[in-house]
């Protein structure tokens, strides 16, 4: 069973992060967004938090980062429907790449970092999922193991 991490208080934690407007239809349970239940996407039932957070992931690992402004993006994934395994994952960005914990007194710049991430990384995603189609849990799937080196060479 995994740890159980416990909700603290964080220190300048936004109310809500943001993506791209250009996306904003891709967050959405509704026709042609990714989270439309019933469908046939990788994301399908899932909630905004959860794409959000895949993305970043995303973005991270691909190293891709952009910048945007505020009239470009949408602040609709609330933080604090964010389970605190998810907050963890997105504060790791800071702690990462900064020089230690310090990082952690204004959690602000990270939260920011984390939507540039994600703007990137939906970007990825959909250029996968067009790619591959139907098809592309399979191949995310084969990336996943070749990551985590379970794919002999």
């Amino acid at each position: 069973m995994a740890p159980r991490l416990e909700t603290v208080k964080h220190n300048l934690e936004p109310r809500n992060v943001g993506f791209s407007k250009e996306v904003a239809d891709l967050y959405q349970d509704r026709d042609h967004g990714w989270l439309k239940k019933g469908s046939a996407n990788i994301f399908a039932g899932l909630y905004q938090k959860d794409l959000f957070i895949f993305a970043m992931a995303l973005g991270k690992n691909r190293e891709r980062i952009s910048d945007f402004g505020p009239k470009e993006k949408q602040d609709n994934v609330s933080v604090d429907a964010m389970t605190p395994a998810q907050k963890w994952a997105l504060l790791s960005i800071g702690i990462a790449e900064s020089d230690g914990l310090l990082c952690l007194k204004n959690e602000g710049e990270i939260y920011s970092a984390a939507e540039r991430y994600a703007r990137e990384g939906i970007q990825i995603l959909r250029s996968h999922m067009e790619e591959a189609g139907p098809n592309y849990p399979k191949k995310l799937e084969v990336e996943l193991r070749e990551l985590l080196g379970l794919l002999e060479d």
